[in-house]
């Protein structure tokens, strides 16, 4: 049946679209991780926020869409600016960043440290998150 073999490539289609996804986290993982160890994850935070989030924001934000509904100034559409943002980032960018948050989410008995409960973790080297998604958005604003 014709239809059958459409679905079959669907499947393939998802399939490899998956395993090109999960190579790409893999890359990103390694590249946290080494400027991280290098002591350059400011410049990650930085790269991610110019590179993948402003570009993102600026399409999203104008005077128009946030006066939405309002008068000029009142910021009338910010609740509905501010969530489709928040959607489309977590849309776009969702398993990159929780992959990030991962990564440095190590405990403290893992690096060692003794007598220290095993939840608490350590200060992350790589912020996506804060510093790069969370600081551009009021910057934008």
């Amino acid at each position: 049946d014709v239809h059958d073999d459409d679905d079959d490539d669907d499947e393939g289609s998802k399939e490899m679209k998956k395993a090109i996804e999960d190579e790409s986290l893999l890359m990103i993982g390694h590249c946290l991780r080494g400027l991280a160890l290098l002591g350059r994850g400011k410049e990650a935070e930085n790269t991610f926020a110019r590179v993948a989030i402003m570009p993102l924001i600026r399409s999203k934000i104008s005077m128009g869409r946030l006066d939405e509904g309002g008068s000029r100034g009142e910021c009338a559409g910010l609740f509905s600016l501010l969530d489709d943002i928040a959607f489309s980032i977590a849309s776009t960018f969702g398993s990159v960043l929780q992959l990030s948050e991962g990564i440095f989410a190590v405990s403290k008995n893992d690096e060692g440290v003794k007598d220290v409960p095993t939840q608490s973790p350590l200060p992350m080297e790589v912020d996506l998150v804060t510093c790069g998604v969370w600081v551009p958005i009021p910057t934008a604003l």
